[in-house]
């Protein structure tokens, strides 16, 4: 045939050779796809963590303005009608910090950081229409609230800002 050993000069380990360099690039390009889908599915359940703990956190402010008088620890958070800053810091010009402003922690043992909820006070609305006529008495004014929640995951990265509106 005319073709020997010594003429073929190692075609084929060169052959070999960049078949197992690809396969290691399609092998690593796997695990990196691998990775990155494991960590999206990680961020994915601490996101839903903090959505859960932030409505325990809702709930928790709703179940205050349940009672009949709001109590101490929860009228302090209760801002003015309006104010975007919420409470006495408007006078100075600062604005709402979940840190440093004051915000009632919602106390949960969920392993995980509790939740903080803020209540505001919105306008009066009328509780009731009476048909225009004055002969059924005065409208009395319903309080409507509004509650914020705020939570934050299992790792910390993820925070989920809840708002709920309370007729009461």
């Amino acid at each position: 045939m005319g073709n020997s050993a010594s003429n073929q000069r190692g075609a084929v380990l060169i052959v070999a050779l960049v078949m197992l360099l690809l396969l290691t690039i399609i092998g690593l390009a796997g695990m990196q796809d691998s990775n990155l889908q494991e960590s999206m599915a990680g961020n994915m359940r601490d996101r839903n963590i903090a959505f859960q703990v932030a409505e325990a956190g809702l709930r928790a402010g709703e179940n205050e303005l349940r009672k009949a008088t709001i109590t101490a620890p929860v009228a302090a958070p209760v801002a003015r009608p309006g104010d975007p800053c919420f409470w006495w810091s408007c006078g100075s010009g600062t604005v709402f910090n979940w840190t440093a402003s004051p915000a009632v922690t919602a106390p949960l043992n969920y392993g995980v950081p509790n939740p903080q909820y803020v209540i505001e006070l919105l306008p009066a609305l009328p509780a009731a229409t009476t048909g225009n006529s004055a002969k059924f008495g005065e409208d009395t004014l319903s309080r409507v609230y509004r509650v914020t929640s705020r939570a934050g995951g299992g790792t910390g990265d993820s925070v989920v800002v809840l708002q709920s509106t309370f007729k009461r």
